[in-house]
């Protein structure tokens, strides 16, 4: 992080008065919001930046101590100033949180230094209150530890000239300072998701492939069928434990029938053997719904593929990112997740009327107004989500639309507000709408 960009960013905060939320929203990458302005702190070790960005980056939410510390004491705090430790590239914010008794003055240092980059809260006597990295001894000779007094930094002597901006130029630099970030890290994030969505295409395509002939299954049950009628009806000559047995058909031609298992009683045996027959028969009826599944599936895939190419945003190649998660039984829909918010979308008819009907009444249902199109449920329950987790919801959904190109609008509500009528067609009330370019 260079020093004079940091002097001048410090010089830029001491303009605003309150820090409306500071979180965590990445692993490394903190959200500051000062009155209505927003700015991202990347501390990422050697590679820690401070930029602004057009678009708004979601993430999850973090339950450490530092983070729950962190969200409670900034959330709607005042900002009494903001400065730079000398020549240290070293941000500290003034602040000031009101409690109903008494107020409570706190500092939060953004440490830009290199391997050792670090978020620390202290408190007005310098005490350490939490940090993102705690530092002990054995790694470093300034220990970063709660309860602790926060040991200064040695000034260093520096000949680098210090340029005063105007706000304008700050603004330039720190989108400047966007787009170095995401030009170095967007090819090599889409190599890397890519990657993961081609495994899963070639993982479907495989299981496709090898799905049996319904031409099979069904010679399959009738052989069986044929065999336990035939053994049924010789029921005398079959002994216990008997591997196999020589018998006539009904066209008295000499026919050998190997016995499944070992069971104790011949009629054990001949009961498997229909059970078995029904088994095959329901799936020889039912293998094309299985076929038309991994299809959706793969489909499915191929548009948020498209998605990815296209995109140049991080934060939504992030959300399509396929994670290991626990196998969760009869899974009827894919799901991904906006800041824990967990969004569902349905690949076909089928699908919607699935996600319709598990739906809840105060979740919020989203779908592209005059188009035949999946449908969207964020999982929200009674907590209604930010506008911008909604407004990503919706871009999400038209761009995994198969239209290529064009103006789309997308209407939400709650899902007590929406009627399911005859194959997943609805009719809705009380909605919002949004509206979106996409370029193909």
């Amino acid at each position: 992080m260079n020093l004079c960009l940091l002097k001048n960013i410090a010089k830029l905060f001491k303009e605003y008065t309150h820090i409306n939320s500071l979180k965590r929203i990445q692993e490394n990458l903190f959200r500051l919001q000062l009155d209505q302005e927003i700015f991202y702190l990347d501390m990422q070790k050697s590679q820690s930046n401070i930029f602004i960005s057009t678009e708004i980056y979601t993430g999850k939410t973090y339950q450490a101590p530092f983070d729950i510390l962190l969200q409670k004491l900034t959330k709607k705090a005042r900002l009494l100033d903001c400065f730079c430790d000398g020549n240290n590239r070293i941000l500290i914010l003034h602040c000031r949180q009101h409690h109903l008794y008494k107020d409570f003055e706190f500092f939060i240092h953004f440490e830009f230094t290199g391997k050792h980059t670090n978020v620390i809260l202290v408190n007005h006597e310098n005490i350490i209150l939490e940090a993102l990295r705690h530092l002990n001894s054995d790694k470093t000779s300034r220990e970063i530890k709660v309860n602790q007094p926060l040991i200064p930094l040695f000034q260093k002597n520096t000949s680098e000239k210090i340029i005063f901006y105007s706000k304008e130029q700050i603004f330039y630099f720190l989108q400047e300072n966007y787009h170095k970030i995401n030009t170095q890290k967007l090819l090599q994030y889409k190599q890397k998701v890519l990657s993961k969505l081609d495994k899963k295409i070639y993982t479907y395509q495989c299981l496709l492939k090898e799905l049996p002939q319904v031409a099979g299954l069904e010679n399959q049950a009738k052989k069986l069928r044929d065999e336990a009628n035939l053994l049924l009806s010789n029921l005398h000559l079959i002994k216990p434990f008997d591997k196999y047995i020589i018998l006539k058909d009904f066209n008295d031609q000499q026919i050998q029938i190997e016995i499944p298992k070992p069971y104790h009683l011949p009629q054990d045996c001949i009961n498997h053997m229909f059970t078995q027959s029904k088994k095959l028969s329901k799936k020889a009826k039912n293998i094309h719904l299985e076929e038309q599944n991994l299809k959706n599936k793969i489909h499915f895939l191929q548009q948020e593929i498209r998605f990815i190419q296209k995109t140049n945003s991080l934060d939504n190649i992030s959300i399509l990112e396929p994670q290991k998660r626990i196998k969760e039984k009869n899974i009827k829909f894919e799901s991904f997740f906006i800041e824990n918010y967990k969004i569902s979308i349905g690949k076909n008819q089928n699908e919607n009327q699935a996600l319709l009907e598990m739906a809840k009444a105060n979740d919020i249902w989203l779908h592209i107004k005059n188009i035949p199109s999946s449908h969207m449920i964020i999982h929200c329950g009674k907590t209604r989500p930010p506008q911008y987790i909604i407004q990503k919801a919706g871009e999400i959904l038209v761009e995994l639309n198969e239209i290529l190109r064009g103006n789309f609008e997308v209407d939400y509500t709650l899902r007590k507000f929406v009627k399911i009528k005859e194959n997943a067609h609805v009719s809705y009330a009380k909605y919002q709408t949004l509206v979106y370019k996409k370029e193909g």
